[in-house]
């Protein structure tokens, strides 16, 4: 199939699968507003002009792995339901965009793009909203991984860092369903304790229930030492010792407590605080990570 012209198919439903398999497609092709209601393959076709799918539908398997797109590419707006991943789901597998590609608004409803081996132009744009992406965990966690990464890779050599994370947190996310409990294990905890580098509140949190929660457990034992001996401990001090603890770094304890009171304390607690040091400079990494990726230079 060959146009040597340009190809008007716009506001055009095909009812059934369409084949475009090998086509060349001359100065431009215009599928705006078109209804793929089966699979729509253009497996190997060469659009030697403009490609326009704005607003385009596909409600089956759309296949374009190994086509070749030596124009301006535009799937803005364009709605894709993968359809039946086995036989393709939403494929670029292999393709070639040799100018400015745009999936700007593109919603990929039930499963993520396969740009395996595709080589993207460098003004390549996606939206980086949840409302465009599938939601929940998807069935084959290592191809929406792999779909995230490249699309990542693509928005951080544009200088999008915002856009860039929301794809890396996703990629975590999958990285966190792949492999056994030992291999997901570290991905969840990045997720639940700072989403991924991306969360400022969620440390926050996590840092205040550690000097919190420990905090009143000294409370407890310093109350059970003053009624043995005599009322040597202030109300507060078990609030001030989770707290120094926490910031060992900063040699708080030495200046305000010294090596001698932490010798005499029980060996249990002795471990809470050190605990607390450690667990205190995870969690403030992962602070300073976030606001990091919040107000690092654009």
């Amino acid at each position: 199939m060959e146009f040597s012209g340009s190809a008007y198919f716009g506001s055009v439903t095909f009812g059934g699968e369409a084949e475009f398999r090998r086509a060349k497609l001359g100065t431009a092709a215009y599928f705006n507003s078109t209804q793929f209601i089966g699979s729509a393959s253009f497996t190997f076709a060469q659009f030697h002009g403009k490609a326009n799918f704005v607003s385009a539908h596909f409600s089956g398997n759309a296949l374009f792995y190994s086509a070749q797109f030596s124009g301006f590419t535009n799937f803005q707006q364009a709605t894709f339901v993968a359809g039946n991943e086995e036989k393709g789901g939403v494929s670029f597998k292999d393709c070639q965009f040799e100018k400015p590609t745009s999936f700007r608004d593109a919603g990929f409803l039930t499963g993520y793009p396969d740009f395996d081996g595709a080589v993207l132009h460098q003004n390549t744009a996606f939206t980086a909203a949840d409302e465009y992406w599938p939601t929940g965990a998807p069935d084959n966690p290592k191809a929406a991984r792999a779909s995230c990464a490249v699309i990542r890779h693509s928005l951080d050599k544009q200088g999008l860092p915002e856009d860039q994370h929301f794809f890396f947190r996703r990629e975590m996310a999958f990285a966190g369903r792949i492999g056994n409990w030992g291999q997901r294990l570290p991905y969840r905890l990045f997720g639940a304790v700072s989403e991924y580098g991306y969360s400022i509140l969620k440390p926050s949190l996590w840092l205040l229930g550690l000097w919190i929660v420990p905090a009143l457990i000294y409370m407890g034992y310093f109350n059970w030492l003053n009624e043995l001996y005599d009322g040597k401990h202030g109300a507060l001090e078990g609030f001030a010792i989770s707290f120094v603890s926490m910031f060992n770094f900063l040699g708080l304890h030495r200046l305000y407590f010294g090596t001698e009171y932490y010798q005499s304390l029980n060996p249990f607690v002795q471990f809470l605080t050190a605990g607390q040091t450690v667990l205190g400079v995870i969690l403030l990494f992962f602070l300073g990570l976030a606001l990091r990726t919040r107000f690092r230079l654009r």
